[in-house]
């Protein structure tokens, strides 16, 4: 099997009957830090048979995806396309490569979601357009049905909700059980 592209070890190789284009991948040790994980094509005769997206063979494996590899078959591994960031309070804050028409929604997703104490109101996208960087905010909760579009270079932050309390009072000094209470519209210092 010839392997070829973005590699840390690219060349031919010799592997036993029923290898996978996923494990010849592995033993090999993968792309490099500039293949791609999306769009991986495998060839024989000069014709590309199938496309194989690391991404969705790891989140969704099943059999139907094991592509096995035939004498002199071929690997390629291309540069690796849209690349965006996500870092704060993202599951798995890292980069992610993204098909052109995943958006916001997959990456989430892909990341592992967000933390329970990530501020879902106000996504902060850091995005070069025209020659300039901008900041635009997105609220997950009010896009949900649609998916927010994502450019390369990218750049998502997601802030922590801030940890201040606002509907307590604190009962200090000679009290039976002094700490932190939840104040109600209406309540009385007996309540």
């Amino acid at each position: 099997v010839n392997l070829v592209g973005e590699l840390i070890s690219p060349g031919t190789y010799r592997f036993p009957a029923f290898t996978s284009a996923y494990n010849a991948l592995v033993a090999i040790s993968g792309p490099n830090n500039l293949g791609s994980l999306r769009n991986i094509y495998i060839k024989r005769n000069g014709q590309t048979i199938i496309t194989l997206d690391l991404y969705e063979y790891l989140m969704n494996p099943d059999s139907k995806q094991d592509i096995f590899l035939e004498n002199n078959a071929y690997i390629v591994v291309p540069t690796q396309g849209k690349i965006v960031n996500i870092n704060g309070q993202s599951k798995r804050a890292d980069n992610y490569e993204l098909q052109e028409n995943e958006g916001l929604n997959e990456l989430l997703k892909y990341s592992g979601g967000l933390k329970g104490d990530a501020l879902r109101a106000a996504l902060h996208i850091k995005r070069y357009q025209n020659d300039k960087a901008i900041v635009i905010d997105v609220d997950v909760d009010k896009i949900k049905g649609t998916n927010f579009a994502l450019q390369e270079g990218d750049t998502i932050f997601v802030a922590q909700i801030p940890n201040t309390l606002l509907n307590h009072v604190q009962l200090v000094g000679a009290a039976r059980i002094p700490g932190y209470y939840e104040i109600k519209s209406g309540d009385r210092i007996s309540d």
